[in-house]
């Protein structure tokens, strides 16, 4: 963890606490986070593409 910097992004599929202790630490040293609610959201947008429930847009491939 000592070698974190601003130029490294750091991700935690952990969806409770938004902000764990490993994203609050990187943010702490300037690195970009990915929270486990964003994550979440993005993959059931995905999911409700791939089974229909969410129609894509034109053109787009599955």
């Amino acid at each position: 963890l000592d070698t974190l910097d601003s130029t490294t992004h750091v991700a935690d599929v952990v969806t409770a606490p938004v902000m764990t202790p490993l994203l609050t630490f990187a943010a702490a040293r300037g690195c970009k986070v990915q929270t486990g609610p964003e994550m979440a959201l993005a993959q059931m947008r995905l999911m409700g593409q791939f089974i229909g429930a969410i129609p894509q847009a034109q053109g787009a491939a599955a």
